[in-house]
């Protein structure tokens, strides 16, 4: 007998999610991306004073930071830690509320004029809204508005530019001037005097934070369509609260409108997502290890904590340079364009729609941009068939997909994506036949060379010494696409003649004389594809035999594209297409 709990993983069950992982230890799958992050990410970082730890681990560990109001050479070091240079991706000081974000944003984008707020003392002007910034303020009223403007144009660039925003939500209580805007913390605390008839206290509801975060979105977004958003919540707790309350509870009321925020609006926002640095650290599992004496400040272990597992979450892999490293750096970033440029390109034309009815067609294609070319080719072809490009390149190198157990997978990557998956999942039921027998699905879903060839690279350097043996390049590929392998499995289960197919070979085009590394992972990806019970189209093989000729070049690169070296032409993808109706019998 089954019930919506026998299938579901350990991580939903309090004794193999919780128990069995003891006091503070490592959780599994606490935290599944909703969209990738690597190295390539250009990430924005702000909030609280948590924060402050992820942008250090982030640069720490070789990751795009953006850095957008970086530090003069003429500073000395004192000068540049009292100007809180590096330590957010804007010199705001920190941004305890969502309405304080919010703020920001309004002031750079021009949504609200800018508040030149200061407080004067001892002959130096200090700026209320970062009454920290710096920390012996400004020589005079224009100095400081100068230097409002210098971080208001550093914020608009830094949006404009960015790939990712990590923001980290810290209080609800905040102190709101009669005019209508907010400050970071009560003036007369640290800087200005406090005026009962000027400034106000407010304890903002879950409506006013999910208001002003959600608006803060959308700001940003204005200028950076899609700019993506990683929401945390802080685990520090208040040093004092004005509620009313014991600071106990009005710390647990803060923080829960906080993490109800963030949920909600990562459930019901696309491109949102949520990260449980709050639950790792201060959750009872934990029993306050990760605090220190004072039960308040965050230990350097619980930092620590906090950042594995975010460095598992987005299956963090050390990319160093080294020698003898078969993709360089100019063709890594020739990947990457080619991914987050083209590959979007493709993905608009390279769908068949109308043909994913399993009582149309015998023919399937699952894959990235390459099953896209190969769906064009198709068309040209005449020959009728299902699905095509689904997600990225760099979404299935990024594992942006969770595995289904009614419709065998989820694409992670956007709502494009997971539309595709719906128009080709009838395909795949019922399965067995077709109108010409058994129904036939073409992939190449763990290949994805010129990316997996760079990071099973960069791993052989820094764990292997460049040594490559059979069992060690299978631990790693196992390791690498463990779900995306289940996923073929399961289509293999159903029924389906499964044929994997390898990517152009096109290594020599960005320069690559011997690329042995590549024709090692065709050659053993196949073993264990087979093992899958799949078959295995060698293209690289396929191409040898024919001999390769200048009208297999891609056509945009012929044009200057530099980076579309990884794809082959209409030519190239017409003659595979040919070889595989004749092959396997399509027509």
């Amino acid at each position: 007998m089954t019930n919506p709990y026998t299938s579901l993983p350990q991580s939903s069950f309090w004794k193999t999610g919780i128990t069995e992982h003891g006091s503070g230890g490592a959780l599994k799958d606490i935290w599944q991306p909703r969209f990738a992050i690597s190295r390539d990410t250009r990430i924005l970082t702000a909030g609280s004073c948590f924060a402050q730890h992820i942008s250090r681990w982030l640069t720490a560990n070789g990751y795009d930071w953006a850095d957008t109001e970086p530090a003069s050479e003429e500073l000395t070091d004192n000068e540049r830690r009292d100007g809180q240079y590096g330590v957010f991706s804007f010199r705001t000081g920190n941004i305890y509320t969502a309405a304080l974000l919010r703020q920001w944003l309004e002031f750079a984008l021009g949504a609200r004029p800018p508040v030149l707020d200061l407080a004067e003392e001892d002959g130096r002007h200090f700026d209320l809204l970062r009454p920290a910034v710096p920390a012996c303020g400004y020589e005079s009223r224009e100095g400081a508005r100068e230097a409002l403007e210098r971080t208001l144009d550093a914020i608009r660039k830094g949006l404009k530019e960015a790939d990712l925003f990590i923001f980290t939500l810290g209080l609800t209580e905040s102190w709101i001037h009669r005019d209508g805007h907010v400050y970071p913390m009560c003036p007369g605390t640290l800087r200005g005097t406090f005026d009962p008839g000027t400034v106000r206290f407010v304890n903002q509801a879950y409506e006013d934070v999910r208001r002003d975060m959600a608006d803060a979105i959308g700001l940003a977004r204005t200028v950076n369509p899609d700019l993506k958003f990683l929401l945390t919540v802080s685990p520090v707790p208040l040093t004092a609260t004005a509620s009313g309350d014991h600071v106990l509870s009005a710390t647990i009321y803060s923080k829960s409108v906080l993490r109800a925020v963030a949920g909600d609006l990562c459930r019901e926002l696309s491109g949102v997502d949520y990260f449980p640095s709050y639950e790792l650290i201060s959750a009872f599992p934990a029993r306050g290890r990760f605090y220190e004496a004072n039960l308040r400040s965050v230990t350097a272990e619980g930092v620590a904590h906090v950042m594995s597992h975010f460095s598992e979450g987005i299956g963090a892999i050390a990319r160093s340079p080294g020698n003898g490293d078969p993709l360089r750096p100019a063709a890594a970033q020739s990947a990457k364009a080619a991914d987050e440029i083209l590959c979007d390109e493709v993905g608009l034309e390279s769908w068949a729609p109308g043909a994913t009815d399993a009582a149309d067609t015998s023919v399937c294609l699952i894959g990235d941009s390459h099953m896209g070319h190969l769906s064009l080719a198709f068309q040209r072809l005449g020959l009728p068939h299902a699905g095509g490009m689904i997600m990225n390149g760099k979404a299935w190198t990024s594992n942006e997909l969770a595995l289904d157990d009614e419709e065998l997978w989820v694409p992670l990557e956007n709502a494009l994506a997971r539309r595709r998956w719906q128009e080709t999942l009838p395909f795949l039921q019922p399965a067995a036949k077709g109108p010409a027998g058994q129904k036939i699905i073409f992939t190449n879903i763990g290949q994805q060379t010129h990316r997996s060839v760079a990071f099973l690279s960069a791993w052989l350097q820094t764990e292997h010494n460049n040594k490559l043996t059979n069992p060690l390049f299978f631990q790693y590929f196992g390791k690498e696409n463990h779900d995306k392998l289940i996923l073929i499995k399961r289509i293999v289960n159903r029924g389906f003649r499964v044929v994997v197919i390898s990517d152009p070979p096109t290594q020599h085009l960005a320069g690559y004389h011997d690329p042995q590394l590549w024709r090692i992972y065709e050659n053993l990806s196949e073993r264990a594809y087979v093992e899958l019970g799949c078959e295995f189209f060698n293209a690289r093989n396929y191409i040898d035999a024919i001999g390769f000729q200048d009208r297999f070049i891609s056509e945009k690169f012929k044009q200057g594209v530099e980076y579309d070296w990884l794809h082959g032409s209409a030519a190239y993808y017409d003659e595979i297409a040919e070889e595989l109706i004749r092959r396997y019998a399509l027509r």
